[in-house]
């Protein structure tokens, strides 16, 4: 009968375990690993260019009226404009260089596709950008800058070209 007995033990024991007081340190044990997680997660969220995008930069847009990097935009436009008073043609040609490629930059970071400036000028109409002929023109001038050594930029031509790249930028409510 002994054997009964025991076996009666370890079916009641397997079936009916007497676990009450490992709760609450298990309770404990995955409330921690829970909140670790959690956290975890979180901090994947926040440093992910996935919250940045999608989130962030909605919130912003919104409170501040003004697309996302416009103000960084900016402060690279003042630097580019700020070439113009060196007195140096190297700088002019740096100025219309880095107005072209911010230019270029905002149009990919507005969803347009495209190996260059050029084609994704090509894919934009009129209504979200007016002055996009004289823009295609300034364009034409920073192309010839590259890619013929030789090529002369004067100030005044410069200035001109600059003049465009800003209200193209205006007009694409960026400044």
């Amino acid at each position: 009968m002994t054997n009964f007995g025991s076996l009666n033990f370890i079916i009641d024991f397997i079936l009916y375990p007497d676990i009450s007081g490992y709760l609450l340190l298990i309770k404990i044990v995955f409330f921690i690993i829970s909140f670790v997680f959690l956290a975890g997660i979180c901090i994947l969220v926040f440093k992910s260019t996935w919250a940045r995008r999608f989130i962030f930069e909605d919130i912003t847009e919104t409170v501040t009226a003004r697309p996302y990097g416009a103000k960084k935009a900016f402060k690279e436009w003042v630097k580019t404009k700020a070439r113009l008073e060196t007195g140096k043609e190297s700088e002019y040609k740096l100025a219309l260089i880095e107005a072209d490629d911010l230019l270029d930059d905002i149009l990919k970071k507005m969803g347009y596709k495209g190996d260059n400036l050029g084609e994704k000028l090509s894919k934009m109409d009129y209504s979200v950008l007016p002055s996009l002929d004289s823009v295609l023109v300034a364009h034409k001038i920073r192309n010839s800058v590259v890619h013929n050594v030789d090529s002369k930029l004067s100030k005044e031509e410069a200035k001109k070209s600059l003049d465009i790249y800003g209200k193209a930028f205006e007009e694409m409510e960026i400044f």
